[in-house]
């Protein structure tokens, strides 16, 4: 198996729907960007062919001068751990760079480990962190009648990071 990576092409689509469709819960949003993908300037995405069958993908844009950033990846279940998301991800890289990427920054879900390892195998390291807050409705919320009333200062509140 000699995976063939190469830019995307709008005929790929079938074979991406085919192993994207189900990745979350609610299917991804993938098969819906991915010719919008093909269309955009300054954005390249590539897939790994194998067997004339397309089995990983992953797309990056140039969103400054020297920046760009990567996202879609995703490799079909019965071909994950072969390597085939860092090879499309070398070939990406590659490219970015050639159009004066210094840097590339990507987001993956702490709970999705197989992402985790393979960006932190090609060289990256987190920086950040999203959290997910929710609060109940309770006592410090408005008060509808006079178009919410005087603002209570909550319990707690954000502040600042330092520097």
């Amino acid at each position: 198996m000699k995976p063939i990576i190469r830019a995307a092409r709008p005929e790929d689509l079938d074979d991406i729907v085919g192993f994207t469709t189900g990745t979350f819960e609610w299917g991804d949003y993938v098969p819906g960007a991915f010719l919008g993908w093909l269309d955009e300037v300054n954005s390249q995405a590539m897939v790994a062919e194998v067997d004339g069958r397309i089995r990983a993908l992953a797309r990056v844009k140039i969103v400054s001068p020297n920046e760009a950033w990567a996202g879609g990846m995703r490799v079909d279940p019965e071909f994950r751990r072969l390597g085939l998301g860092a090879a499309v991800s070398r070939e990406l890289w590659k490219w970015a760079t050639d159009q004066g990427a210094q840097v590339i920054r990507l987001l993956t879900e702490s709970w999705n480990e197989s992402a985790a390892s393979m960006v932190a195998s090609m060289g990256f390291r987190p920086t950040a962190q999203w959290v997910r807050a929710e609060r109940g409705i309770g006592e410090n919320s408005p008060v509808p009648d006079g178009n919410g009333g005087l603002r209570v200062k909550p319990p707690e509140s954000l502040r600042p990071a330092s520097s």
